[in-house]
């Protein structure tokens, strides 16, 4: 493998929120070691331009296709991906014509798409796979078509020359469903941008700003938040710490749950101690951040590598988590986190309450963690192992 090259990136996302960063982190990661990097996605959609919740700045097309993603039935959903294949073979064809010949086609995987795959096969140009979703797990959104769903996704995955996923239990499932070769699957976790931590004096936030108290404690998660992230949960399970500690509970972006957790926040009398963000923007993450003082992730899964965990750590926060493999096999407990068992209400109190009462804990749970995502997951670290994969099979 050249030590530059050019890569030709294909997504079919929306280009924003944790999809949206983890592009243009994969993409930037390239482009810091001279690699060209050119974009082939959805029509209407830049990962750099739609970076964050600005929809009067979309156009008609882009709020079209957003509105046909949440709304349509399911069957006329999977339909519109497989025929998408074709739009996305000749994006990549007319990419190719102005930009080719490329060193590699970098896909995002996405169900039932196989336009990277087969036109990898035309150029004869390596094809990285990267699969954050897949049939093999549990979805928020679920198949009707998932027959097809599965045979499309066992040939694509076969047909590339490397796969990226985030875990190793991830890996595994792809392993014992699809019959891959162990051996061309990197795993590697989310990351972060160390200089988008580096936050500017005059732009950080001021907690009255939002109504938060400024000697409260505040206990916080980001996300676009679905059932199992486990709000209701934390909110439950601290309620009655509240007055005592003088506890207020901040989630930066929102979600399906947001209307259930504020609800149970009202019957047990602290509505007031809650705030919804609703999406920001990605770049003002972490000065949503620096408002909080113990980062939580209530719940998980076992597959899972979430991204916000990574800029919990990278704002220099301390994190309570549960004890799942992918995590701990990122964070050592005590030393970066602290971990409790999966929706085990004592544990998780237990565990922030050690925090509450300990702020040079928090300090050191805090600065031991930014210093793991900066030395080794960064963006430009797995875009550097994906070269170095690459290079196995091509040289």
């Amino acid at each position: 493998m050249k030590q530059s090259g050019r890569v030709l990136y294909l997504h079919r996302t929306q280009g924003q929120g944790a999809e949206g960063a983890h592009i243009r982190g994969m993409v930037d990661g390239f482009r810091a070691f001279g690699w060209t990097v050119d974009i082939v996605g959805p029509p209407g959609i830049d990962p750099y331009k739609h970076n964050g919740p600005n929809k009067d700045k979309e156009s008609l097309l882009t709020k079209l296709l957003r509105w046909f993603a949440g709304k349509a039935p399911q069957i006329s959903f999977e339909l519109c991906e497989v025929l998408y294949n074709v739009i996305a073979l000749w994006k990549l064809h007319n990419q190719w014509r102005v930009g080719g010949p490329y060193t590699l086609i970098y896909e995002r995987y996405a169900l039932n798409s196989f336009a990277g795959a087969y036109f990898s096969r035309i150029k004869k140009c390596p094809l990285v796979l990267e699969v954050n979703d897949a049939t093999v797990i549990e979805r928020s959104r679920p198949l009707l078509l998932k027959k097809t769903a599965r045979w499309i996704e066992g040939r694509v995955l076969n047909l590339a020359t490397v796969l990226v996923t985030i875990t190793e239990h991830f890996k595994l499932l792809l392993v014992s469903h699809h019959n891959l070769d162990p051996e061309k699957i990197l795993v590697l976790p989310n990351a972060i941008d160390p200089q988008k931590y580096k936050l500017e004096k005059d732009k950080r936030f001021v907690r009255a700003k939002f109504g938060i108290p400024e000697d409260s404690i505040v206990l916080g998660c980001v996300g676009a938040f679905v059932q199992w992230h486990g709000l209701e949960f934390l909110v439950e399970t601290m309620a009655d710490q509240c007055e005592q500690y003088n506890l207020f509970f901040l989630f930066v972006g929102d979600g399906p749950v947001r209307m259930e957790v504020e609800a149970r926040a009202r019957k047990l009398g602290i509505e007031g101690r809650i705030l919804f963000t609703g999406f920001v923007n990605h770049d003002q993450v972490p000065y949503f951040l620096d408002l909080i003082d113990i980062c939580v992730v209530p719940g998980s899964n076992a597959h899972c590598s979430p991204m916000k965990l990574f800029e919990y750590m990278a704002a220099g926060k301390p994190v309570v988590l549960p004890a799942y493999q992918p995590l701990l096999d990122v964070v050592k407990n005590e030393q970066e986190g602290l971990f409790f068992e999966p929706e085990n209400r004592e544990e998780l109190r237990h565990a922030l309450l050690k925090l509450i009462e300990s702020p040079n804990l928090c300090k050191l749970l805090g600065r031991n963690g930014r210093n793991l995502v900066n030395r080794k997951f960064t963006w430009k670290n797995n875009a550097l192992s994906v070269i170095e994969k690459v290079s196995l099979f091509y040289g």
